[in-house]
């Protein structure tokens, strides 16, 4: 299990990560990954795929500093975008690390985007940005009511009830095989994919 999204978060706001702020890397450096065309709808979220405007599971630090710009990295940065912290826009509280992960740990962090990576590659997205929506046309400020109707195998409950954090509702569950989606409190602020559980 990740390192309590909430735990790191305290740690990005107390100022003891050490990680520092990357600009965008210039030129036209190839990934050597494959990128699939990008709809023209920039506000796309592709869970099948696992992927925003063609970054997601699978790329590279390189290829998403190359699309989404000024970044923070670090093993112990909170998972969540530049600016916010997990339980605000309604992270997962205990993702699941991928099968097979054995170190080499890090967050991306972007303006409205987060990343979680296993030696080099993404294996989890969380995008915060207004308007964003999933190919079934919910997503950032949605309601979970909305998000069950188009999503009526995922379970809808809430976090931490009865705990010392305030209580997280969401809605989350496997959309494919190796393929987790988690809609974060109501209306929704955060989608995150995965390719393990995401509680």
């Amino acid at each position: 299990m990740r390192l309590g999204a909430w735990g790191a978060a305290a740690v990005g706001v107390l100022g003891c990560s050490v990680a520092a702020e990357e600009s965008p890397e210039r030129g036209s450096v190839s990934d050597r990954e494959p990128v699939e065309r990008v709809t023209s709808n920039r506000s796309v979220f592709n869970e099948d795929l696992g992927r925003y405007q063609g970054v997601g599971i699978g790329s590279s630090r390189r290829r998403a500093r190359k699309v989404f710009g000024r970044m923070r990295a670090g093993a112990t940065e909170p998972l969540s975008p530049l600016g916010r912290l997990p339980l605000e826009v309604g992270f997962p509280s205990s993702p699941r690390d991928p099968k097979g992960a054995r170190g080499g740990y890090q967050a991306w962090r972007f303006d409205g985007t987060a990343l979680g990576a296993f030696d080099g590659r993404a294996y989890l997205l969380t995008v915060t940005r207004s308007g964003t929506r999933t190919l079934k046309g919910v997503g950032v400020g949605s309601t979970l009511s909305a998000v069950r109707r188009r999503y009526p195998r995922m379970g809808c409950e809430r976090a931490n009830r009865g705990g010392d954090y305030a209580e997280l509702p969401f809605c989350t569950g496997s959309v494919g095989q190796g393929r987790y989606l988690w809609f974060g409190r109501d209306p929704v602020r955060s989608i995150t994919v995965s390719t393990a559980p995401l509680r």
